[in-house]
């Protein structure tokens, strides 16, 4: 499944979910040369409240265009969206923007993660995206979802 349909993929699941319901997003550290800066940023966006805007501008610039390969050009795309070079630079260091860099690197550790997009409901079922019916993207966000709900409510 290339990228763009992965994560077409995940918005269409999301949507099939109960608003009650909440999809968590983590940046695997260790893929690639840029892993912990991406992760620092994905930190960063999440506490400045951006991580929406900034998921697709870095998939863009990532996957698209091909013209983010520094951890500069990763800070450009939050001066896209108003945050300054300095204020990125400050929000790096907060406490919360850490904890949350931590939390990602440890669940990735706990949950083994060696490839994305991984999805994993509650921390303990890991889902076999092969597994699912790959005929069209609805029917998959579909399965996606009917086998989250399952699983949210399956007894311990």
């Amino acid at each position: 499944m290339r990228l763009q349909s992965a994560s077409m993929l995940i918005q269409l699941s999301e949507k099939r979910l109960p608003d009650d319901m909440k999809l968590e997003k983590y940046h695997v550290s260790q893929m690639g040369p840029l892993g912990p800066a991406l992760t620092e940023a994905w930190a960063v966006a999440q506490y400045a409240g951006v991580d929406g805007k900034v998921e697709k501008l870095l998939f863009e610039g990532l996957q698209v265009k091909r013209d983010i390969k520094t951890a500069a050009d990763i800070v450009k795309v939050f001066n896209q969206l108003g945050i300054t070079s300095e204020k990125y630079a400050e929000m790096q260091s907060n406490f919360m923007v850490k904890a949350l860099i931590a939390r990602q690197d440890n669940l990735v550790e706990k949950m083994k993660v060696h490839g994305t997009p991984s999805f994993y409901v509650s921390g303990k079922y890991h889902i076999n995206n092969a597994s699912l019916a790959q005929d069209d993207y609805d029917t998959y966000a579909e399965d996606m979802a009917n086998l989250v709900l399952f699983l949210l409510n399956k007894p311990l």
